[in-house]
């Protein structure tokens, strides 16, 4: 894990915002021409790609060429399984993804001891699977044709419900290789949450930088 910003060549920021970014985050600061779009996001997505040995490349993609500063935050992670799946057993397997998609997937089984609680309420199953260290997984797997319902319905409220009821039980456990990839836009998500003028003329920055009136443009995670 780990931070950096981005600072337009001949942008002034304060002095202290970048010693407190440096102390709070390590946060390395460097600049970038973002009048020319296509090469900031080239260099920017090299700091990542260097930071975390080329696991996180490409992040960044279509900049402003307005843009004075991004802050930038990335997390890598890597977990081994506390009770590892065993090659041999893996298997070509139908999955069905949704009420009409079912794919062929390599599908790994164990079987064992894990933390689980069946919703009769959300009809859904839920299991906790652990990294080795303090970290797990936790899977939530809907009855048949309740994806829908689930995915409209669910909120932090029934993750920790879930949590609170978890139980040891013998399980056959069988999941599928993948990778997931996902990017969303925050910007609304932060004005619904009361966070609004950090995005227009109201915003004060001037912590960060007295050269001009600067605001939020996009928020994204990725």
């Amino acid at each position: 894990a780990g931070a950096g910003v981005a600072i337009r060549d001949g942008f002034k920021v304060v002095d202290q915002f970048l010693k407190d970014a440096q102390h709070y985050y390590n946060s390395e600061a460097f600049g970038v021409d973002f009048s020319k779009p296509e090469i900031a996001a080239a260099e920017i997505n090299k700091f990542i790609a260097r930071k975390t040995h080329d696991k996180i490349t490409n992040m960044v993609k279509d900049l402003d060429a307005d843009t004075v500063m991004m802050l930038i935050n990335y997390m890598y992670f890597r977990g081994k399984w506390e009770k590892p799946f065993d090659a041999k057993l893996t298997h070509k397997a139908d999955f069905k993804v949704d009420q009409d998609t079912t794919v062929q997937v390599d599908m790994m089984k164990r079987t064992g001891r894990y933390d689980i609680y069946q919703d009769p309420v959300n009809q859904t199953t839920v299991m906790m699977v652990p990294y080795k260290g303090n970290t797990s997984m936790m899977i939530v797997l809907p009855d048949d044709g309740k994806m829908k319902e689930l995915e409209e319905s669910i909120c932090r409220h029934h993750l920790k419900n879930w949590h609170d009821k978890l139980f040891r039980s013998s399980v056959d456990l069988f999941m599928p290789k993948f990778s997931i990839s996902a990017t969303s836009k925050l910007d609304g998500i932060l004005k619904d949450m009361g966070m609004t003028d950090a995005f227009n003329d109201k915003a004060d920055f001037s912590g960060m930088t007295e050269e001009v009136k600067v605001r939020v443009s996009r928020v994204l995670h990725q």
